[in-house]
């Protein structure tokens, strides 16, 4: 007993708009958790960068998005603020510089 049934093969096509996976900054923010961890900004955004990695892999685009961007809020707090630190010790060791020699000349 054989049965003989057609099939209809058609093909569909969906057409799906690629969105690019969000960045979850991990590097920037290894780099600011290693060398400029001011009021441990850096450390808090390696963890929001590493929750975004882990939801883009699980397919979760917007929790991604969502970790990602306080990564990168937080990775942008901290370069701002080592900048200023930098900008201010550099000023503070310039005036004593002149101060010095100053009084060396004296």
């Amino acid at each position: 007993m054989t049965s003989t049934a057609q099939y209809n093969q058609e093909a569909c096509l969906v057409a799906v708009p690629s969105v690019p996976p969000p960045q979850d900054h991990v590097l920037w923010s290894f780099f600011n958790a290693m060398f400029c961890n001011h009021c441990c900004l850096g450390f808090v955004a390696l963890v929001y960068s590493i929750k975004a990695r882990d939801r883009k892999v699980l397919g979760d685009v917007e929790g991604a998005r969502h970790y990602a961007s306080k990564a990168k809020t937080c990775n942008i707090i901290v370069s701002v603020l080592i900048g200023i630190s930098i900008l201010i010790s550099l000023i503070v060791i310039i005036t004593q510089f002149a101060m010095i020699v100053a009084v060396i000349s004296h």
